[in-house]
């Protein structure tokens, strides 16, 4: 079997990956432990190994020992959250998981490096293959137990994320694009996109939400995923962005009359108006093979500057109105010869 060391990056993806500090234990002899990289992106060739360092430090003043172990993990129901269980039986790249040891000692504020091997089958399917090597102080237990193998709590571990050449499937869509509501007066205003990974491979889209205003001139540039999160194959993940800054409105508990002035404000210091045109445009894969967009439309109705401003409107053509009927009324008197002051204001 051909072996060869594979250059590697730290993925964005996932950055906690398991927490890059967690607590071992319980209570005040709670020791931490830090661990590097937090995640590892690599590609390797059938039937070829790979190998990668592992460096943890001990924070703690006492001595700890941690034991090591693999498995597989899946995208999660909550954004950015993998799923995994050490207690279901080994397969796929938790079988090709090497490990120079079952446990590590590390004393007070000691490092360690450890080298983790993957041994790839000359068979394995092409594309993405996702796993997680994982530190646990507690020794893991036979697989199909009611007890995990290693606890959230109580681990920590570095996420791999392995593209297999060969017949790899880049594909993707936008499922779903849409905004944070139906009815605004003002901004900020939140977009959802939800991208679909249709491949076998993860994909890191990247691009920008443009807004168009009614002259069809660009209003704002919106970058999406400037974190580079991943959305693994046949999974969907949500990227969300905002327009526009939350920090600038403010709410009330008052009565409606405050309420009603405080919405006043809030549109006037992030104002908006009209017929707008959202279009999110995404790449992914390599040399951003994958392209997809999606638009939206929308209308921003700042309506309570409208009612205060359409109320002073019409209270000043009120006051013209009065004051033209009093000079007018005055211009006929004098030109019957009757004797009248002039409206104040006119000489």
């Amino acid at each position: 079997m051909a072996r060869k060391q594979h250059k590697f990056t730290t993925a964005g993806f996932l950055a906690f990956a398991l927490g890059l500090i967690v607590t071992l234990g319980s209570g005040s002899s709670a020791h931490a432990i830090t661990i590097s990289p937090p995640s590892i992106e690599f590609t390797v060739q059938p039937g070829n190994q790979a190998e990668f360092i592992v460096k943890l430090y001990n924070e703690g003043a006492e001595k700890q020992e941690l034991f090591m172990n693999a498995t597989t993990f899946t995208s999660g129901p909550e954004e950015g959250i993998p799923v995994y269980d050490f207690s279901a039986p080994k397969e796929d790249i938790a079988t090709w998981v090497k490990l120079d040891a079952a446990s590590i000692v590390l004393e007070p504020q000691g490092r360690k490096e450890v080298t983790v091997a993957i041994d790839v089958p000359a068979d394995a399917a092409p594309g993405g293959h996702y796993g997680v090597v994982a530190f646990s102080s507690n020794p893991p237990t036979a697989a199909g137990a009611e007890k995990p193998q290693v606890a959230i709590s109580q681990g920590i571990g570095t996420l791999l994320l392995v593209r297999i050449e060969g017949d790899v499937v880049e594909s993707a869509q936008v499922s779903s694009f849409s905004l944070g509501g139906t009815k605004f007066n003002h901004l900020p205003i939140t977009f959802t996109t939800v991208f679909q990974n249709t491949g076998n491979i993860h994909l890191k889209p990247t691009g920008n939400i443009t807004i168009t205003g009614m002259s069809k001139k660009v209003v704002a540039t919106l970058p999406m995923n400037a974190n580079k999160s991943s959305t693994l194959p046949k999974t969907s993940r949500t990227y969300t962005a905002m327009w526009g800054t939350s920090d600038t409105v403010k709410t009330t508990v008052a009565n409606a009359w405050a309420k009603f002035w405080q919405e006043y404000s809030n549109e006037r210091a992030n104002y908006g108006f009209g017929k707008y045109t959202a279009t999110v445009a995404l790449t992914a894969g390599t040399a951003n093979a994958v392209a997809t967009n999606a638009t939206a439309t929308f209308w921003v109705l700042p309506w309570h500057i409208f009612v205060v401003w359409g109320i002073g409107i019409i209270l000043l053509i009120l006051v013209l109105i009065f004051l033209v009927k009093r000079y007018n009324k005055w211009v006929v008197s004098k030109a019957q010869g009757t004797k009248q002051n002039p409206p104040k204001g006119i000489s």
